[in-house]
């Protein structure tokens, strides 16, 4: 399974175990409007680790607030 697949599945029905695959996943709920609580919540992790995701997002797309990811996610999204 592809990492975008993953992001626009249940996070309980894929393994975890791909950092990856939890970073598009956590970016995919931002991106739909959750917070960092409620994608947490959603995802059933910590906080503290949806943070770490976060972060690692932040550092592989070069941004470094949630507003930046958005405007890089829309740009890169395929015109529908």
């Amino acid at each position: 399974m592809d990492c975008n697949t993953a992001a626009s599945s249940s996070a309980l029905t894929y393994p975890s175990r791909c950092s990856r695959c939890a970073e598009a996943r956590l970016a995919a709920r931002l991106m739909s409007g959750d917070g960092i609580n409620a994608a947490a919540i959603a995802l059933g992790v910590s906080r503290e680790t949806a943070r770490t995701q976060l972060k690692a997002v932040f550092a592989k797309t070069n941004t470094h607030r949630q507003a930046e990811l958005a405007t890089l996610v829309t740009r890169l999204r395929p015109y529908a």
